[in-house]
């Protein structure tokens, strides 16, 4: 568009982990931008801790953005990765789990667009009490 103010590039990537790891969540080829729990042993409680690390390029990144409740509240306060790429959050649900990472990187044709935008979601179920 000739009279656009901005224009990005965006790519979404998603990971979802049908059962608690018994080893590190590995790295997709292909996945630009992935969020992995540092410890395969993921807590099972609403309002626990966990750290997860982001990775650009199989590597760690720092910087990258970390929403805890994608679905449910896309406007929070979301935490920033340290130099190790890791960044703690706190689990929201006591069911589905979708948290989002996004790393917003140098433009791949500065002709076409000012960035370009990276996307990664990590879900999970922590399960519920028995019915």
């Amino acid at each position: 568009m000739p009279t656009a103010s901005l224009a990005e590039h965006n790519w979404k990537y998603a990971v979802h982990l049908t059962k608690v790891p018994t080893s590190p969540v590995p790295l997709f080829e292909g996945h630009k931008l992935q969020i992995v729990p540092v410890d395969p042993a993921i807590p099972q409680k609403m309002g626990e801790p966990m750290k997860v690390r982001a990775y650009y390029e199989g590597k760690p990144i720092a910087g990258a953005t970390i929403m805890s409740d994608y679905v449910n509240d896309p406007d929070e306060a979301a935490v920033k990765t340290g130099a190790d790429g890791t960044a703690t959050i706190t689990l929201r649900n006591q069911g589905l789990n979708v948290l989002m990472g996004i790393y917003v990187g140098p433009a791949d044709d500065k002709a076409k667009v000012d960035h370009v935008e990276y996307r990664a979601s990590l879900s999970f179920v922590l399960p519920h009490l028995p019915e």
